[in-house]
This record gives structure tokens, sequence and C-alpha cells, in this order.
């Protein structure tokens, strides 16, 4: 699939890009025709996607087949659990699909861990690729700027801090 342009299409591309992008500078005021292609590919080859490694021992194979599976599964029983909350028994019979999904390979949450007690403070500090730690030493559900906030007010107060900052600069 990774099919090289013609230098013809490369040039319809520019001008296509360009109609497209009104106030770009025109393509034609690039320095001569081959830099046009150069910027062309370059462009383009910014847009490829990263190459795939190809898994071909079966040990690979099975052990990505069943993370797979247990993934299936456990979002199999959360719909489950769904289902149950609005169609079947009510939130406590769903919530038995969550806890038998919890309970069989030993993940309950220990409620005397930290943040044990806080349902999204949980989630932060144990997904798989947490943010940084709050500055309030919480743990992060948002991110900005390389810095991770527990809440809408402790990302306000340091956004207003940054602009103020900011401000004082062009002074």
């Amino acid at each position: 699939m990774n099919k090289t342009l013609t230098d013809e299409q490369i040039l319809s591309i520019a001008e296509k890009h360009h109609a497209s992008h009104p106030g770009v500078d025109e393509w034609w005021e690039f320095r001569d025709r081959a830099d046009v292609i150069a910027f062309a590919r370059a462009l383009l080859a910014d847009q490829q996607p990263e190459p795939r490694a190809e898994v071909v021992d079966d040990k690979t194979k099975r052990l990505i087949k069943t993370l797979s599976d247990i993934i299936h599964d456990q979002t199999v029983a959360m719909q489950s659990a769904i289902i149950e909350w609005q169609h079947g028994k009510g939130a406590k019979a769903a919530l038995s699909w969550i806890v038998n999904t919890l309970e069989g390979p030993g993940h309950l949450p220990d409620f005397d861990a930290p943040h044990g007690k806080h349902a999204q403070f949980w989630f932060n500090a144990n997904q798989a690729n947490p943010l940084p730690t709050c500055f309030c030493g919480n743990p992060s559900s948002s991110l900005w700027m390389g810095q991770g906030f527990c809440c809408e007010e402790h990302y306000r107060k340091a956004r207003a801090k940054y602009d103020a900052a900011r401000a004082g600069e062009g002074q």
C-alpha cells in the first residue's frame, strides 16, 4: 500500500492544499518546483503510520489472544452489569457482575490502601498510565502543560498563575 506519488500528483496535492487553506503562502512562491516536491514529500512522510511489527511466534500470539480475551470478557461483564441494572434485578444485582469479575482473580480493591475510599482518585492513581500527581498530592485526572490536576479548581489556579506570569512578561 506504500505507493510512490508522481511529481504531478504531489503538485496537485500542493495546489489543492493551498486552495483549501486561504491565507497560506502560494505554493509557487517556493524556490522552485523541486522545493515544492520536497516539501510535499516531507509532509506526506510525516502522515505515514508507524510500521507495525509482525508477530510470528506462537507464544506471543497466544499471549496477545489471552490478553484480548481478558479485556473482552471484562468489557462484556461491565455491559452485563448495566443490562442487569436497567432491565434485570436492579443495581445491587448488577454490582454482583462487577464483584465476580474482580473477585475471581483477586482484584477487589483494598479499601485501606491509599485512595481506597475515593473512586476517582483510586482510578487516577491505579490506571495503566497515571498522570503526574496534582500539586496538592492527589492523583490527577487532567493534564495541562505537563502538570496534572485532581480537580477543576486546581487547574484554574495554576492557569491563572501562568496567565498572570505571561501578562507580566509582556510589560
